[in-house]
């Protein structure tokens, strides 16, 4: 499974996580402020565009630390 990390309206893998609840998004997350809905070794990979900018680096790496199998 590969996730879009901030897809906001344009979802860019099969799975989209981002704050807003937008119709595509999958998953309604505050990355950063809560966990990521999913559970370790669950996900292949993680795609983000326009998105890390916007989460302080060591609250992004410790989010995505064992999710990736």
């Amino acid at each position: 499974m590969i996730v879009d990390l901030g897809c906001g309206t344009n979802k860019r893998c099969p799975i989209g996580v981002d704050v807003f609840p937008h119709p595509n998004v999958d998953y309604v997350c505050n990355i950063g402020f809560e966990p990521l809905p999913f559970a370790d070794g669950s996900v292949d990979g993680f795609q983000a565009y326009d998105f890390v900018e916007h989460v302080p680096r060591a609250v992004y790496v410790r989010e995505l630390d064992g999710k990736i199998t």
